[in-house]
């Protein structure tokens, strides 16, 4: 199955089925048809498997964490963006920060600390990459295609 998760939280990589290499779909409609199939990173390597389920059982290990908390761990891709970089040597990133109290979610930097998994937050990608935002001194004007939105 492919990591495929921009837009719900509770979509694991298993519910979401590739439509003809130009978008994908999930069983509550079909997304974006300009990303490139070349995006998306496979999870059926079994280094990947072993990674992923070496995480599940050390969440469901873990008491500080509720029940539920194991529970959506297990169900949703945050594991398996994880367990993808463990097998890849990746870096994530994600706009999590590491809680060591937490209860009723298990972060994804808890689970990279775990696992010796780098991670970063989005910004410090960007400045990692050099990339830069620039604000446009140009007004639009009334008719412009932005304003009409």
């Amino acid at each position: 199955c492919s990591i495929r998760r921009p837009l719900t939280p509770s979509r694991s990589p298993r519910d979401i089925v590739n439509v003809g290499g130009t978008g994908f779909s999930t069983n509550g409609g079909t997304f974006s048809n300009k990303v490139p199939e070349t995006f998306f990173k496979k999870t059926e390597d079994q280094a990947v498997i072993d990674q992923f389920q070496e995480m599940v059982n050390w969440a469901y290990g873990q008491s500080q964490f509720s029940d539920a908390a194991k529970s959506e761990f297990a169900s949703v891709a945050d594991g398996w963006v994880v367990a993808y970089a463990a097998a890849n040597d990746l870096i994530v990133v994600t706009h999590e920060q590491f809680a060591p109290d937490a209860r009723r979610k298990i972060p994804i930097p808890n689970v990279c600390i775990e696992f010796d998994v780098e991670y970063v937050n989005t910004f410090e990608m960007l400045r990692t990459l050099g990339e830069k935002f620039v604000r446009s001194t140009k007004r639009r004007s009334k008719g412009s295609r932005a304003s009409r939105a």
